[in-house]
């Protein structure tokens, strides 16, 4: 998929926990099913949806020009921030305004 802010995607993480309650990755499937085979899973799966909605929705639930895109700490749910992307760009930006300066001849 294409760097998109307006597009997102789930994957899906086939694990398998062994007798010592380690956990092994198996596959990551790109189009995971939402399907539901046991109450547990139903349940699960409810609340991805629910999380995901909240993310890429704002609270209003109408995107419209005001809307930053960065969801709140709340909406968030159950999810957790990996790379802040904004944060990236800003301290990026600053490492280089201030390589830029020390390049700057000092006048004495």
């Amino acid at each position: 998929m294409v760097s998109d802010r307006h597009c997102f995607e789930c994957y899906g993480y086939d694990i398998i926990i062994d007798e010592t309650y380690k956990p092994w990755l198996i596959e990551v499937n790109a189009s995971p099913s939402l399907t539901s085979t046991t109450v547990n899973d139903r349940i699960l799966k409810y609340k991805l949806i629910n999380d995901i909605i909240s993310i890429v929705l704002p609270p209003s639930g109408f995107p419209d020009a005001k809307w930053n895109k960065s969801p709140t700490k709340e909406a968030m749910g159950r999810f957790e921030l990996l790379i802040d992307e904004e944060l990236i760009l800003t301290e990026g930006s600053k490492k280089q305004q201030e390589k830029s300066q020390n390049q700057l001849p000092k006048w004495k």
